[in-house]
Protein backbone atom coordinates (compact mmCIF):
# COMPACT_ATOMS: atom_id res chain seq x y z
CA UNK A 1 0.00 0.00 0.00
CA UNK A 2 1.49 3.38 -1.16
CA UNK A 3 2.25 5.62 2.10
CA UNK A 4 0.95 8.98 2.19
CA UNK A 5 3.17 11.76 3.94
CA UNK A 6 1.26 13.33 6.81
CA UNK A 7 4.16 15.48 8.61
CA UNK A 8 7.72 16.13 8.26
CA UNK A 9 9.01 13.42 10.45
CA UNK A 10 7.34 11.21 7.87
CA UNK A 11 8.80 12.45 5.21
CA UNK A 12 12.26 12.37 6.80
CA UNK A 13 11.83 8.50 8.22
CA UNK A 14 10.94 7.93 4.49
CA UNK A 15 13.79 10.10 3.13
CA UNK A 16 16.38 7.71 5.70
CA UNK A 17 15.57 4.85 3.57
CA UNK A 18 18.84 2.93 1.48
CA UNK A 19 16.75 2.85 -1.72
CA UNK A 20 14.62 5.18 -3.41
CA UNK A 21 10.77 4.38 -2.60
CA UNK A 22 8.58 3.71 -5.42
CA UNK A 23 5.79 6.16 -5.97
CA UNK A 24 7.91 9.46 -5.16
CA UNK A 25 6.14 11.94 -7.94
CA UNK A 26 2.83 10.98 -6.09
CA UNK A 27 3.91 11.35 -2.80
CA UNK A 28 5.37 14.65 -3.62
CA UNK A 29 2.03 15.87 -5.01
CA UNK A 30 -0.05 14.48 -2.43
CA UNK A 31 2.29 16.69 0.15
CA UNK A 32 1.81 19.67 -1.71
CA UNK A 33 -1.80 19.28 -2.12
CA UNK A 34 -1.88 19.29 2.12
CA UNK A 35 -0.67 23.12 1.47
CA UNK A 36 -2.78 25.52 0.22
CA UNK A 37 -0.18 28.19 -0.20
CA UNK A 38 -0.02 30.59 -3.25
CA UNK A 39 2.99 30.14 -5.01
CA UNK A 40 5.52 33.08 -5.66
CA UNK A 41 6.14 33.52 -9.45
CA UNK A 42 9.13 31.71 -10.73
CA UNK A 43 11.96 34.21 -11.60
CA UNK A 44 14.92 33.25 -13.52
CA UNK A 45 17.73 31.40 -11.51
CA UNK A 46 14.87 31.68 -8.99
CA UNK A 47 15.22 27.74 -7.42
CA UNK A 48 13.86 25.27 -4.89
CA UNK A 49 13.93 26.11 -1.23
CA UNK A 50 13.89 23.69 1.71
CA UNK A 51 12.61 24.38 4.50
CA UNK A 52 8.76 24.23 6.39
CA UNK A 53 6.53 23.29 3.99
CA UNK A 54 9.27 22.68 1.28
CA UNK A 55 10.61 20.25 3.31
CA UNK A 56 7.91 18.32 2.89
CA UNK A 57 7.99 18.16 -0.31
CA UNK A 58 11.39 18.36 -1.38
CA UNK A 59 11.80 14.79 0.97
CA UNK A 60 9.03 13.35 -0.97
CA UNK A 61 10.01 13.65 -4.59
CA UNK A 62 14.09 13.85 -4.11
CA UNK A 63 15.16 10.41 -4.47
CA UNK A 64 18.77 10.31 -2.88
CA UNK A 65 21.57 8.21 -3.12
CA UNK A 66 22.67 5.33 -0.66
CA UNK A 67 24.02 7.17 2.44
CA UNK A 68 22.82 10.95 1.56
CA UNK A 69 19.42 10.49 2.98
CA UNK A 70 19.75 11.04 6.69
CA UNK A 71 22.23 14.16 6.76
CA UNK A 72 20.88 15.90 4.16
CA UNK A 73 17.15 15.45 5.75
CA UNK A 74 18.48 17.13 8.79
CA UNK A 75 20.44 20.11 6.62
CA UNK A 76 16.90 20.92 5.50
CA UNK A 77 14.97 20.10 8.99
CA UNK A 78 17.62 22.61 10.27
CA UNK A 79 17.44 25.42 8.14
CA UNK A 80 12.91 25.07 8.74
CA UNK A 81 13.66 25.88 12.40
CA UNK A 82 16.35 29.42 11.28
CA UNK A 83 14.66 32.22 12.72
CA UNK A 84 16.66 35.00 11.06
CA UNK A 85 18.25 34.94 8.03
CA UNK A 86 20.78 37.18 6.27
CA UNK A 87 21.14 36.05 2.32
CA UNK A 88 23.70 37.87 -0.27
CA UNK A 89 23.22 36.71 -3.91
CA UNK A 90 26.28 37.50 -6.18
CA UNK A 91 26.41 36.76 -10.36
CA UNK A 92 29.11 36.99 -12.78
CA UNK A 93 28.47 39.95 -14.78
CA UNK A 94 29.58 40.02 -18.35
CA UNK A 95 33.04 41.72 -17.11
CA UNK A 96 33.47 38.46 -15.53
CA UNK A 97 33.39 39.74 -12.06
CA UNK A 98 31.03 39.21 -9.22
CA UNK A 99 28.54 41.40 -8.33
CA UNK A 100 25.93 41.92 -5.50
CA UNK A 101 22.30 41.77 -6.99
CA UNK A 102 20.48 40.73 -4.25
CA UNK A 103 20.36 41.21 -0.53
CA UNK A 104 17.78 39.88 1.59
CA UNK A 105 17.27 39.60 5.75
CA UNK A 106 14.25 37.39 7.62
CA UNK A 107 13.26 37.73 11.27
CA UNK A 108 10.33 35.70 11.96
CA UNK A 109 7.60 37.69 9.82
CA UNK A 110 9.82 40.42 9.11
CA UNK A 111 11.57 40.73 5.75
CA UNK A 112 13.67 43.41 3.64
CA UNK A 113 15.00 43.11 0.47
CA UNK A 114 17.16 44.89 -2.19
CA UNK A 115 17.99 44.34 -5.49
CA UNK A 116 21.27 45.62 -7.21
CA UNK A 117 22.27 46.87 -10.76
CA UNK A 118 26.01 46.63 -11.32
CA UNK A 119 26.39 46.91 -6.97
CA UNK A 120 24.31 49.69 -6.71
CA UNK A 121 20.85 49.64 -4.53
CA UNK A 122 18.21 49.50 -7.84
CA UNK A 123 15.28 48.39 -5.56
CA UNK A 124 14.27 48.53 -1.89
CA UNK A 125 11.78 46.34 -0.45
CA UNK A 126 10.21 45.56 3.32
CA UNK A 127 7.74 44.38 4.80
CA UNK A 128 7.73 44.64 8.82
CA UNK A 129 4.92 42.03 9.14
CA UNK A 130 2.16 44.63 9.17
CA UNK A 131 3.72 47.14 6.76
CA UNK A 132 5.34 47.57 3.45
CA UNK A 133 7.34 49.55 1.90
CA UNK A 134 8.58 50.54 -1.94
CA UNK A 135 11.39 52.37 -3.22
CA UNK A 136 12.89 52.15 -6.62
CA UNK A 137 16.58 54.06 -6.65
CA UNK A 138 15.24 56.39 -9.94
CA UNK A 139 12.21 57.76 -8.52
CA UNK A 140 11.46 60.71 -6.47
CA UNK A 141 8.84 58.66 -4.48
CA UNK A 142 8.20 55.98 -2.03
CA UNK A 143 5.11 54.03 -0.41
CA UNK A 144 4.40 52.37 2.58
CA UNK A 145 0.95 50.70 3.04
CA UNK A 146 -0.82 48.13 5.30
CA UNK A 147 -1.35 44.59 4.25
CA UNK A 148 -4.69 43.96 4.62
CA UNK A 149 -7.00 41.18 4.60
CA UNK A 150 -7.42 37.30 5.32
CA UNK A 151 -4.12 36.64 3.46
CA UNK A 152 -1.85 38.92 5.29
CA UNK A 153 -0.03 36.67 7.50
CA UNK A 154 1.25 35.14 4.20
CA UNK A 155 2.23 37.94 2.29
CA UNK A 156 5.81 37.91 3.52
CA UNK A 157 5.73 34.16 3.17
CA UNK A 158 4.50 34.82 -0.33
CA UNK A 159 7.55 37.34 -1.03
CA UNK A 160 10.32 35.03 -0.65
CA UNK A 161 12.54 33.94 -3.70
CA UNK A 162 15.69 32.62 -2.07
CA UNK A 163 16.89 28.82 -2.34
CA UNK A 164 16.54 27.79 0.98
CA UNK A 165 14.57 30.44 2.13
CA UNK A 166 11.27 29.51 -0.15
CA UNK A 167 8.91 27.51 0.70
CA UNK A 168 5.98 28.80 -1.29
CA UNK A 169 7.62 29.13 -5.04
CA UNK A 170 9.08 24.92 -4.50
CA UNK A 171 5.03 23.80 -5.31
CA UNK A 172 4.90 25.63 -8.78
CA UNK A 173 8.31 24.48 -9.14
CA UNK A 174 8.90 21.44 -8.48
CA UNK A 175 6.20 20.47 -10.72
CA UNK A 176 8.49 20.84 -14.17
CA UNK A 177 11.73 19.69 -12.78
CA UNK A 178 12.83 15.85 -11.16
CA UNK A 179 15.53 16.46 -8.63
CA UNK A 180 18.20 14.06 -7.41
CA UNK A 181 20.56 14.60 -4.44
CA UNK A 182 23.66 13.30 -6.54
CA UNK A 183 26.25 13.23 -3.72
CA UNK A 184 27.77 14.82 -0.39
CA UNK A 185 31.25 15.06 0.29
CA UNK A 186 33.72 16.60 2.98
CA UNK A 187 34.60 20.31 2.07
CA UNK A 188 36.72 23.07 4.21
CA UNK A 189 34.51 26.24 4.72
CA UNK A 190 34.94 29.76 5.71
CA UNK A 191 37.56 29.98 8.74
CA UNK A 192 38.57 26.76 8.41
CA UNK A 193 35.33 24.61 9.21
CA UNK A 194 34.11 21.79 7.77
CA UNK A 195 31.58 21.43 6.25
CA UNK A 196 29.20 19.27 3.79
CA UNK A 197 28.68 20.02 0.21
CA UNK A 198 25.91 18.73 -1.26
CA UNK A 199 25.21 18.56 -5.27
CA UNK A 200 21.50 18.45 -6.27
CA UNK A 201 20.54 17.95 -9.91
CA UNK A 202 17.62 19.58 -11.21
CA UNK A 203 16.66 18.70 -14.77
CA UNK A 204 13.17 20.98 -16.01
CA UNK A 205 11.11 20.15 -18.77
CA UNK A 206 10.70 21.70 -21.68
CA UNK A 207 9.96 25.30 -21.66
CA UNK A 208 12.11 26.66 -18.92
CA UNK A 209 15.76 28.67 -19.65
CA UNK A 210 17.63 26.89 -16.61
CA UNK A 211 18.04 23.57 -18.28
CA UNK A 212 20.39 20.99 -16.42
CA UNK A 213 20.72 23.41 -13.80
CA UNK A 214 22.96 21.88 -10.69
CA UNK A 215 22.54 23.14 -7.49
CA UNK A 216 25.66 23.27 -4.95
CA UNK A 217 24.97 23.79 -1.32
CA UNK A 218 27.20 23.51 1.49
CA UNK A 219 26.63 22.77 5.01
CA UNK A 220 27.96 23.33 7.93
CA UNK A 221 28.80 19.89 9.74
CA UNK A 222 28.39 21.12 13.34
CA UNK A 223 25.07 23.29 12.95
CA UNK A 224 23.78 21.36 9.82
CA UNK A 225 23.12 24.47 8.40
CA UNK A 226 23.26 25.57 4.87
CA UNK A 227 26.38 28.37 4.80
CA UNK A 228 26.56 28.83 0.79
CA UNK A 229 24.81 27.36 -1.98
CA UNK A 230 25.42 27.92 -5.62
CA UNK A 231 23.82 27.74 -8.70
CA UNK A 232 25.34 25.75 -11.81
CA UNK A 233 23.72 26.52 -15.74
CA UNK A 234 24.64 23.61 -17.95
CA UNK A 235 28.46 23.13 -15.91
CA UNK A 236 28.72 27.17 -15.70
CA UNK A 237 29.10 28.24 -12.29
CA UNK A 238 25.80 31.30 -12.63
CA UNK A 239 25.07 32.39 -8.76
CA UNK A 240 26.42 31.71 -5.75
CA UNK A 241 24.46 32.99 -2.39
CA UNK A 242 26.24 32.80 1.09
CA UNK A 243 23.96 32.74 4.54
CA UNK A 244 24.20 33.81 7.69
CA UNK A 245 21.91 32.77 11.06
CA UNK A 246 22.61 35.93 13.04
CA UNK A 247 21.13 36.26 16.74
CA UNK A 248 19.11 39.65 16.37
CA UNK A 249 19.05 41.86 13.76
CA UNK A 250 18.39 46.16 13.64
CA UNK A 251 14.82 46.49 13.65
CA UNK A 252 14.91 49.25 11.12
CA UNK A 253 15.86 47.01 8.53
CA UNK A 254 12.24 46.48 8.27
CA UNK A 255 10.94 50.03 8.69
CA UNK A 256 10.25 52.56 6.21
CA UNK A 257 12.98 54.81 6.33
CA UNK A 258 12.96 58.33 5.52
CA UNK A 259 15.41 59.17 2.69
CA UNK A 260 16.28 62.79 1.93
CA UNK A 261 14.62 63.68 -1.22
CA UNK A 262 12.46 61.17 -1.37
CA UNK A 263 8.32 62.18 -0.84
CA UNK A 264 6.81 59.31 1.28
CA UNK A 265 3.30 58.16 0.99
CA UNK A 266 1.28 56.47 3.31
CA UNK A 267 -1.23 54.75 0.90
CA UNK A 268 -3.66 54.08 3.78
CA UNK A 269 -4.22 57.62 4.73
CA UNK A 270 -4.13 58.87 1.27
CA UNK A 271 -6.79 55.94 0.42
CA UNK A 272 -9.57 57.35 2.73
CA UNK A 273 -8.71 60.70 0.96
CA UNK A 274 -9.39 59.12 -2.43
CA UNK A 275 -12.31 57.25 -0.87
CA UNK A 276 -14.02 61.08 0.23
CA UNK A 277 -13.38 63.15 -2.46
CA UNK A 278 -14.81 60.50 -4.78
CA UNK A 279 -18.25 61.04 -3.02
CA UNK A 280 -17.73 64.61 -2.37
CA UNK A 281 -16.22 65.13 -6.00
CA UNK A 282 -14.61 68.52 -7.14
CA UNK A 283 -17.08 70.23 -8.72
CA UNK A 284 -19.19 69.84 -12.07
CA UNK A 285 -18.45 70.66 -15.74
CA UNK A 286 -21.49 71.07 -18.30
CA UNK A 287 -21.92 71.71 -22.03
CA UNK A 288 -25.44 72.53 -22.68
CA UNK A 289 -27.54 70.57 -20.36
CA UNK A 290 -24.99 67.47 -20.30
CA UNK A 291 -23.45 67.59 -16.83
CA UNK A 292 -20.14 65.62 -15.53
CA UNK A 293 -19.24 65.63 -12.16
CA UNK A 294 -15.38 65.93 -11.62
CA UNK A 295 -14.77 62.54 -8.97
CA UNK A 296 -10.76 63.18 -9.04
CA UNK A 297 -8.05 65.49 -10.08
CA UNK A 298 -5.01 64.32 -8.67
CA UNK A 299 -1.28 64.90 -8.81
CA UNK A 300 1.14 62.07 -8.51
CA UNK A 301 4.49 61.39 -7.53
CA UNK A 302 5.80 61.25 -11.39
CA UNK A 303 4.10 64.84 -11.70
CA UNK A 304 1.14 63.34 -13.83
CA UNK A 305 -1.59 65.30 -13.74
CA UNK A 306 -5.25 62.98 -13.51
CA UNK A 307 -8.96 64.08 -14.07
CA UNK A 308 -11.50 61.52 -13.39
CA UNK A 309 -14.96 62.00 -13.54
CA UNK A 310 -18.67 60.01 -13.97
CA UNK A 311 -20.75 60.98 -17.09
CA UNK A 312 -19.54 60.01 -20.28
CA UNK A 313 -16.57 58.29 -20.83
CA UNK A 314 -13.71 59.95 -22.92
CA UNK A 315 -13.15 58.06 -26.86
CA UNK A 316 -9.96 55.76 -26.54
CA UNK A 317 -8.15 57.45 -29.40
CA UNK A 318 -8.47 61.04 -26.68
CA UNK A 319 -8.77 63.46 -29.87
CA UNK A 320 -9.93 66.25 -27.49
CA UNK A 321 -7.36 66.08 -24.69
CA UNK A 322 -7.53 67.72 -21.13
CA UNK A 323 -5.95 71.42 -21.15
CA UNK A 324 -4.20 72.75 -18.42
CA UNK A 325 -3.96 76.43 -18.39
CA UNK A 326 0.10 77.96 -17.42
CA UNK A 327 1.96 74.82 -17.17
CA UNK A 328 4.44 73.09 -18.99
CA UNK A 329 3.43 69.36 -20.12
CA UNK A 330 6.50 66.99 -21.03
CA UNK A 331 3.89 65.22 -23.96
CA UNK A 332 1.92 67.51 -26.21
CA UNK A 333 -1.55 65.18 -26.18
CA UNK A 334 -3.14 63.76 -23.05
CA UNK A 335 -2.53 59.62 -22.07
CA UNK A 336 -5.20 57.56 -20.44
CA UNK A 337 -6.14 54.12 -19.22
CA UNK A 338 -8.55 52.29 -21.46
CA UNK A 339 -10.89 51.24 -18.41
CA UNK A 340 -11.77 55.36 -18.19
CA UNK A 341 -12.74 55.33 -21.99
CA UNK A 342 -15.02 53.93 -23.97
CA UNK A 343 -12.57 51.30 -25.49
CA UNK A 344 -13.44 49.27 -21.84
CA UNK A 345 -16.43 47.13 -23.49
CA UNK A 346 -13.92 45.73 -26.04
CA UNK A 347 -11.78 43.80 -22.81
CA UNK A 348 -12.84 40.60 -21.85
CA UNK A 349 -13.51 41.46 -18.35
CA UNK A 350 -14.09 45.29 -17.98
CA UNK A 351 -12.16 48.30 -15.95
CA UNK A 352 -13.00 51.35 -14.83
CA UNK A 353 -16.14 50.73 -12.45
CA UNK A 354 -15.67 51.89 -9.13
CA UNK A 355 -16.92 49.91 -6.19
CA UNK A 356 -17.50 53.56 -4.06
CA UNK A 357 -19.44 54.88 -6.50
CA UNK A 358 -20.82 52.15 -8.45
CA UNK A 359 -20.53 53.83 -11.75
CA UNK A 360 -17.98 53.79 -14.40
CA UNK A 361 -15.34 56.57 -14.79
CA UNK A 362 -14.17 58.33 -17.73
CA UNK A 363 -11.00 60.34 -17.69
CA UNK A 364 -6.89 61.09 -18.82
CA UNK A 365 -3.95 62.51 -17.60
CA UNK A 366 -1.07 65.03 -18.36
CA UNK A 367 2.57 64.80 -17.76
CA UNK A 368 3.99 67.93 -16.63
CA UNK A 369 7.10 69.96 -16.35
CA UNK A 370 8.73 72.44 -14.97
CA UNK A 371 7.26 74.68 -11.72
CA UNK A 372 4.12 72.64 -10.01
CA UNK A 373 1.17 75.40 -9.05
CA UNK A 374 -0.68 74.28 -5.92
CA UNK A 375 -3.83 74.89 -7.73
CA UNK A 376 -4.78 74.57 -11.66
CA UNK A 377 -7.20 75.68 -13.88
CA UNK A 378 -8.19 73.03 -16.58
CA UNK A 379 -9.91 72.18 -19.72
CA UNK A 380 -12.11 69.73 -19.41
CA UNK A 381 -13.92 68.14 -22.54
CA UNK A 382 -17.80 67.02 -22.06
CA UNK A 383 -19.30 63.94 -24.19
CA UNK A 384 -22.91 62.52 -24.49
CA UNK A 385 -23.22 58.61 -25.58
CA UNK A 386 -23.41 58.61 -29.05
CA UNK A 387 -26.34 55.64 -30.16
CA UNK A 388 -25.20 56.31 -34.00
CA UNK A 389 -21.66 54.86 -33.11
CA UNK A 390 -21.59 51.72 -31.92
CA UNK A 391 -18.70 49.88 -30.70
CA UNK A 392 -18.86 46.23 -31.92
CA UNK A 393 -16.86 43.19 -31.39
CA UNK A 394 -15.22 40.48 -34.18
CA UNK A 395 -18.68 38.85 -34.82
CA UNK A 396 -20.89 42.24 -34.93
CA UNK A 397 -22.50 42.39 -31.63
CA UNK A 398 -22.73 45.69 -30.66
CA UNK A 399 -20.60 45.84 -26.81
CA UNK A 400 -20.73 49.63 -26.06
CA UNK A 401 -21.37 53.21 -27.67
CA UNK A 402 -18.16 55.85 -28.74
CA UNK A 403 -19.08 59.35 -27.04
CA UNK A 404 -19.69 62.07 -28.92
CA UNK A 405 -17.74 65.82 -27.85
CA UNK A 406 -20.20 68.40 -27.11
CA UNK A 407 -17.06 70.93 -26.45
CA UNK A 408 -14.99 71.96 -23.25
CA UNK A 409 -16.04 73.25 -19.58
CA UNK A 410 -13.39 74.20 -17.17
CA UNK A 411 -12.73 73.70 -13.49
CA UNK A 412 -11.02 77.02 -12.17
CA UNK A 413 -8.43 76.76 -9.60
CA UNK A 414 -8.99 72.91 -8.04
CA UNK A 415 -6.28 72.16 -5.88
CA UNK A 416 -5.19 68.82 -6.92
CA UNK A 417 -5.25 65.78 -4.10
CA UNK A 418 -1.25 64.65 -3.92
CA UNK A 419 -1.49 60.46 -4.38
CA UNK A 420 2.00 58.60 -5.09
CA UNK A 421 -0.19 57.14 -8.38
CA UNK A 422 -3.25 55.72 -9.73
CA UNK A 423 -2.51 51.69 -9.11
CA UNK A 424 -2.07 52.59 -5.72
CA UNK A 425 -5.47 52.81 -5.55
CA UNK A 426 -6.28 50.72 -8.15
CA UNK A 427 -9.10 48.95 -6.11
CA UNK A 428 -11.59 51.75 -5.16
CA UNK A 429 -10.42 53.29 -8.64
CA UNK A 430 -11.96 50.81 -10.16
CA UNK A 431 -8.52 49.28 -12.10
CA UNK A 432 -8.78 46.13 -10.97
CA UNK A 433 -11.05 44.14 -12.59
CA UNK A 434 -14.81 44.26 -12.34
CA UNK A 435 -16.91 42.10 -14.03
CA UNK A 436 -20.21 43.75 -15.88
CA UNK A 437 -23.55 43.81 -13.76
CA UNK A 438 -25.51 41.91 -14.95
CA UNK A 439 -28.00 44.53 -14.80
CA UNK A 440 -25.28 46.81 -16.75
CA UNK A 441 -26.79 47.51 -20.92
CA UNK A 442 -23.88 47.83 -23.24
Amino acid sequence: MEQKFTNLDEAIQEMRSESVPDGARERGLAAMRMHNRKPATPVLLKVAGIGGVAAVVAIAMFPTRSGTGAAWAQTAQKFARAPRLHELMEMVGQDGVWHTVKEDWYDGSKYAEKLYLRDREMFDWRFDGVRSYHHMATSPYSTVRTIKGPNAALYYADRREPFLSNSTSLKEFIQDQKGIVQSQSDVTLAEGKKGTRYILKLTPKSGYREQGLTIQADADLETSQVVVWSTFNKGVLASRTTVEYPNALDGNLFEAPREPGVTLYDIDQDEELVRKRLVMGFGDVQVGNQVAKVRGVYLDGGKNLIVLWTGASPNGDLKQPIRVKGVKTRHGDSYGISGFTTSRVLASQVRGRSPVLNEFMGGMAKALTGPIPDTFTIDIPVYREDRSQPIKDKVGKTLGYRSKFLGYSTLKNVRPLKISGLYDHSEILGLWVNRVPADHKR
